[in-house]
């Protein structure tokens, strides 16, 4: 089933119905982030080498620094000065190639 074809099925719904099923879509979006979240933390060690993917107000694109400590959802990552430590999560960084 194409989603164009949920959609047009969905406009002729009751508001209770389309309120359920935005319930059920939401929670299987967590679930699959969250199942994400957990295999690219397995995959991460203390040691390596890490670079910031997109840059905010705070961190630089293209920042390098190291994991410090691996958690169950996030991760801590030193910097060095003057960004020094933060605790984010994997999405927002990659592996450096070559560098444990």
């Amino acid at each position: 089933m194409k989603p164009a074809d949920i959609i047009e099925e969905m406009a002729g719904m009751e508001i209770a119905d389309l309120q359920e099923i935005n319930r059920e879509c939401v929670d299987i979006i967590k679930r699959k982030r969250k199942a994400k979240a957990a295999v690219a933390i397995g995959t991460l060690a203390k040691g390596m080498k890490v670079r910031v993917l997109e840059g905010g107000r705070k961190l630089p694109a293209g920042l390098e620094g190291t994991i410090t400590k691996v958690n169950v959802t996030r991760c801590l990552v030193d910097f060095g000065p003057p960004f020094q430590t933060w605790d984010l999560p994997p999405a927002l960084f990659e592996v450096v190639p070559n560098a444990k």
